[in-house]
C-alpha cells in the first residue's frame, strides 16, 4: 500500500512539474510577443531555455530569463537548480505572477544579482513593471 501511495505522489509531481514547465514556456512566448512590439526594442528573439535576447534602440543587448509563478499564498518562491545555474548567462529575470501564464496579473523585471534560490515575493515590489511590456523601457 505504501508503494502505491509513493507512486501516486511521484506521478503527481512529474505531472505538475511538466505543467509548470509548459506554463513557463507559455509566459516566455507571451513576453516575447509583447516585447517585440515595444518602441524601445529593435529586435527581440526567444531562445531555448526561455531566454529572450533583446536589442534596444540605444544599442544595448540584454539577455532576460522568463519565469512564471502561479498565484499562491504570499511568501517565498523556490527556484530549481537549473534556473539558478543560468544566472551567469542572463542580465535580468522577467517574472510573471498570476493565475494564468498567458495573462499574468503582474510582471517584475529583476536584476540578476537579486535572484537567489529562495525569493521572497514582497521584495519584488520595487521591480514591478508599471506599464505593459509593450511600453516598458528595458535597461
Amino acid at each position: 500500500m505504501l508503494h502505491k501511495i509513493q507512486l501516486i505522489f511521484f506521478f503527481a509531481f512529474l505531472f505538475s512539474s511538466s505543467l509548470l514547465a509548459g506554463d513557463n514556456e507559455h509566459f516566455a512566448t507571451m513576453a516575447h510577443r509583447f516585447i517585440s512590439n515595444n518602441r524601445s526594442v529593435l529586435h527581440c528573439e526567444l531562445q531555448q531555455d526561455r531566454i529572450l535576447v533583446i536589442q534596444t534602440v540605444e544599442g544595448k543587448e540584454l539577455k532576460v530569463l522568463c519565469l512564471w509563478f502561479p498565484q499562491t499564498r504570499e511568501g517565498e518562491c523556490r527556484l530549481d537548480d537549473w534556473v539558478v545555474s543560468l544566472r551567469n548567462e542572463v542580465d535580468h529575470v522577467l517574472v510573471g505572477y498570476g493565475q494564468t501564464a498567458g495573462n499574468p496579473m503582474f510582471c517584475y523585471y529583476l536584476p540578476i544579482k537579486k535572484i537567489s534560490k529562495e525569493m521572497k515575493k514582497r521584495k519584488w515590489e520595487k521591480y514591478k513593471v508599471p506599464f505593459s511590456l509593450c511600453d516598458y523601457l528595458f535597461k
